[in-house]
C-alpha cells in the first residue's frame, strides 16, 4: 500500500508544510481507511484542550476536508489539470453544517488561507481560489485568517455550541481580526473572554 495521501497529510498537521511525495489525484481506499483513522486520533487528541464539552467526531466532514486540502496542494503546484478536473474533484461538503462537522473539517480546512495565498502569490487563474473560499465561507470557523465577506457567513452553528463559539473567540483573538470579534453574533463573547486584558490581549479592538 502506498503512502503518499497520509504522509502528506501527517507532515502538515505536524509541521505546517506541504510537502507533496506523488503528483496522485487518485487516493487508494486503504490510504483513505488510514487517514480517517489519524483525523480521529488528532481530534480526539485537541479535545482535551477544547473548553467545554467538544463535539463529537464526525468523520465524514474530517474526510472530505483532508482529501480537500490534498487535491488543493496537488493541483497548485502541478497545475495540469484539465478545465473539467475542478468540478469533478473539488465537491463540497454534502452533510450537515454542525459544530460537529465545523470542528472535525477545521483539522486540514484551517490551512486552506495557507493555501489561497499562495494561489495570489503565483496568480493562479482558474476557478480553484474560489471554488476554496466558498468552502471556507461554509466552514468559516478555518477562514478567520482568510478575509471573508462577513455579510455572506451563517453563525447559526456557531451562536448555539458553546464549545466552538469559545474557539472562534479564541481564534479571534489571536488572529486580531477586529470586524470579526465587532460582529454581534460575537462581539459580547469576544469581550466577555478578554475581560480586563483587552489592552494586552486586543488593543486594536475599538470598543
Amino acid at each position: 500500500m502506498t503512502t503518499y495521501y497520509l504522509n502528506m497529510l501527517q507532515h502538515l498537521y505536524q509541521r505546517e508544510e506541504i510537502i507533496l511525495y506523488c503528483n496522485l489525484l487518485e487516493i487508494p481506499r486503504e490510504e483513505k481507511i488510514a487517514v480517517n483513522l489519524f483525523c480521529q486520533n488528532m481530534y480526539e487528541n485537541e479535545c482535551w484542550d477544547y473548553p467545554h464539552k467538544a463535539p463529537a467526531f464526525h468523520a465524514e466532514a474530517a474526510a472530505w476536508a483532508a482529501q480537500t486540502v490534498y487535491l488543493s496542494a496537488q493541483l497548485m503546484l502541478y497545475r495540469n489539470n484539465k478545465p473539467g478536473d475542478l468540478q469533478a474533484l473539488m465537491q463540497p461538503f454534502t452533510g450537515e453544517i454542525s459544530a460537529s462537522s465545523m470542528l472535525s473539517a477545521d483539522l486540514f480546512l484551517r490551512f486552506l488561507p495557507d493555501v489561497l495565498v499562495h494561489l495570489k502569490m503565483i496568480e493562479f487563474d482558474d476557478a480553484l481560489p474560489a471554488i476554496l473560499e466558498g468552502f471556507l465561507k461554509t466552514f468559516h470557523y478555518s477562514g478567520v485568517r482568510h478575509d471573508l465577506n462577513l455579510d455572506e457567513l451563517d453563525f447559526t452553528v456557531v451562536e448555539k455550541d458553546a464549545c466552538l463559539r469559545q474557539l472562534y473567540v479564541n481564534r479571534i483573538i489571536k488572529e486580531k481580526k477586529t470586524r470579526l470579534a465587532n460582529h454581534p453574533a460575537l462581539a459580547a463573547h469576544v469581550k466577555a473572554s478578554l475581560g480586563n486584558y483587552k489592552k494586552e490581549l486586543f488593543n486594536e479592538l475599538v470598543n
